[in-house]
């Protein structure tokens, strides 16, 4: 019964992420048409600058309350006053945040968005003090295994965040200042409801030792959480910064592509994990090494069927105002896929339980990377600079994590020759749309390239079609 309802759980909250991707996805097209790409730069470097400091004033305090609750979970006035700290030492952390973030916003934001307005900054400042409560009731349902709460409210909170920006943004004109004010409400909705909800769970009040225990437990683990901001959130500040809001509009635009991707990567995880599991249990790692091919040479294909056709999928989704810059979206692409071979063997790290650390470590090797390279290629290259970046960051983290796989399964699960077909996709995408190959004629590139693939791993291939059938 058990493993059934962790199942269960599992599978309500991937199908939830999968949702919510699709629903984003979905909305582009209305995004793009009503805001013009400097409106959209706009609101989403204020986003990235605002998540940064959503995860800082956060202070993994949400993990803190996730970590204590279950401890204590068989105590209940215990769990509630080391919780009731938790959120109370959540609050006077943002208050206090969010006060020295006002004093200080000419520093940050207008750095970054020179034009950007006092009633912008307002908003994100409302958007970061109130985000952290919500982040602590949703994980304390997911530990309390409230799935179906946890998806009601996730749901409630999309939904009501697309219902208010259709209203500000196109049915009264407030362009990105509606925009962001629908996330405004929305967050600040879903903070009251938060502490309403979890009123009868804690009691609130800050115990001195309570508080320097969760404190001491999130200090370690705020870097790795911050240090995932730098992976996008930062090109996106440095482009907007060194080119203009513009450019970071058609950036977000074009990352449609990309977005598609993870929404299949994450429909596969559901799945993915429990299998690979049994497997490590079984010391099966041949298999795992196996399949993991298998599926890396799905998602190529898939991959380049969107490179390729990137011009047209974009004249489908995306206002004709962004299409300035489709030739990224390849490289969007190859970034993508590099994450799914990087996440297919992340779960042997989740599974030693002592190895998780190098997950840190891989993804901070790739954020200094992406610094680096989006100070230097940025001022040079614009927006193709940033997608360059972020592409051989991923490519880092990717190849740090195969080396750990490696050494634990006392095995190597390099995939040279996948990152091999990746990158000749790559060149022979960029060459479609740069030399505006005909419809009839990429479906041919596509069909080659499938067939060249099928021809090379047949053997692989067929096996796991046998499988299959039998």
């Amino acid at each position: 019964m058990r493993i059934q309802k962790s199942l269960s759980n599992a599978i309500i909250y991937s199908g939830m992420l999968f949702l919510q991707k699709a629903i984003s996805f979905l909305m582009l097209p209305v995004y793009t048409a009503i805001l013009s790409p400097g409106e959209l730069g706009i609101v989403n470097m204020v986003v990235s600058i605002g998540s940064f400091f959503i995860l800082l004033f956060n202070y993994a305090l949400d993990e803190a309350a996730v970590r204590f609750y279950f401890e204590n979970r068989t105590n209940i006035y215990l769990s509630k006053k080391i919780v009731g700290t938790i959120v109370c030492l959540s609050l006077l952390i943002c208050s206090i945040g969010g006060v020295t973030l006002f004093l200080f916003k000419d520093f940050i934001y207008k750095y970054f968005i020179p034009d950007i307005s006092l009633g912008l900054i307002i908003l994100s400042i409302i958007i970061v003090i109130t985000s952290p409560i919500f982040s602590i009731h949703q994980k304390l349902l997911r530990i309390k295994e409230r799935a179906k709460e946890y998806v009601i409210s996730s749901f409630s909170y999309s939904m009501m965040q697309i219902t208010f920006t259709l209203i500000f943004v196109m049915g009264l004109g407030m362009s990105s200042f509606g925009y962001l004010l629908a996330m405004t409400i929305t967050s600040f909705i879903a903070f009251v409801c938060s502490l309403f909800f979890i009123r009868k769970d804690v009691k609130f009040v800050i115990e001195n030792k309570m508080a320097i225990a969760a404190l001491k437990y999130s200090t370690p683990i705020v870097p790795h959480t911050i240090s995932s901001w730098g992976l996008s959130n930062f090109t996106q500040v440095f482009l907007g910064r060194m080119k203009s809001s513009i450019t970071v509009g058609v950036f977000t635009a074009m990352s449609f592509s990309g977005t598609i991707v993870q929404v299949l990567f994450m429909s596969l995880i559901n799945t993915w994990q429990p299998w690979l599991y049994a497997k490590m249990d079984n010391h099966d790692y041949l298999s795992i090494k196996k399949l993991s091919k298998v599926i890396l040479l799905i998602f190529i294909t898939v991959g380049f069927l969107l490179s390729l056709f990137s011009k047209e999928i974009a004249m489908l989704v995306i206002n004709s105002r962004y299409h300035s810059s489709i030739i990224i979206v390849p490289f969007i692409i190859v970034s993508n896929l590099f994450m799914v071979v990087g996440g297919l063997y992340v779960f042997v790290l989740y599974y030693e339980k002592a190895s998780t650390k190098y997950i840190f470590y891989s993804t901070l090797a790739g954020v200094i990377v992406n610094i680096l390279l989006s100070i230097i290629l940025i001022p040079v290259y614009g927006i193709l600079g940033a997608t360059i970046a972020i592409a051989i960051a991923n490519l880092i983290i990717s190849l740090l994590r195969q080396v750990t796989v490696s050494k634990i399964l006392k095995q190597q699960v390099y995939t040279f020759d996948i990152y091999l077909i990746i990158l000749l996709n790559l060149l022979a995408s960029v060459f479609a749309i740069k030399l505006d190959f005909s419809f009839l004629f990429k479906s041919y590139m596509l069909l080659v390239d499938t067939f060249i693939i099928i021809f090379l791993y047949k053997n692989l291939l067929k096996s796991y079609i046998n499988k299959s059938f039998n």
